[in-house]
């Protein structure tokens, strides 16, 4: 009789079925692979990639918004407008707000006065963008354009272009009253 062979399989487990033989017992002590599924970048290329900077953050949508200079206006007094910070200084408030969103109450001068939380802080324009919507039936308010400081619900979602109901409206309707870029509004709260 011959010494066993590496495709021997033993036979059925009858007294637990629940208990299967290893079909290809030889895969069990594979090698490992030589290389990395996913390459490294040579170590001159890792500045130039954030996808490879661990300190790097993942960008937002609304990120590369201007800063909101236009909550100057009056129109959007007494508006709760979600505004988020970023690119903060370590040094402002230990960064430790960096990501966070607030909701505006006033400008004062150079400065734009939020609550995040319980804390009312007061914030350069520089580390605001308005919080953008992302989905339908979010309530959000133009910031620009010819519906500029009106509020409006979000009754279909795009990348691009919102189509939005004013919430002015004498009854309740779902029907679009306006097409609105997106990048245009600014997420407000009830």
């Amino acid at each position: 009789m011959a010494g066993p062979s590496s495709d021997y399989l033993p036979p059925p487990n009858t007294a637990n079925p629940a208990l299967k033989p290893i079909p290809y017992p030889h895969m069990l002590h594979a090698a490992p692979p030589e290389v990395p599924a996913t390459p490294l970048p040579n170590p001159e290329d890792i500045p130039a990639s954030p996808a490879w900077n661990p300190s790097s953050r993942t960008p937002r949508p609304g990120d590369d918004a201007p800063s909101p200079y236009w909550l100057r206006d009056s129109c959007f007094n007494g508006m709760r407008l979600s505004l988020r910070l970023i690119n903060m200084d370590p040094d402002f408030y230990g960064g430790k707000h960096e990501g966070k969103c607030g909701e505006f109450r006033e400008v004062v001068g150079d400065a734009v006065k939020i609550k995040v939380g319980f804390q009312s802080l007061e914030v350069p324009f520089k580390y605001l963008v308005p919080e953008r919507p992302e989905i339908a039936c979010q309530m959000v308010a133009a910031f620009d354009g010819p519906h500029k400081g009106r509020q409006f619900k979000i009754q279909r979602f795009s990348q691009d272009v919102c189509g939005c109901s004013d919430l002015k409206a004498k009854s309740y309707r779902r029907q679009i009253d306006a097409e609105i870029p997106t990048k245009d509004l600014v997420v407000t709260r009830a």
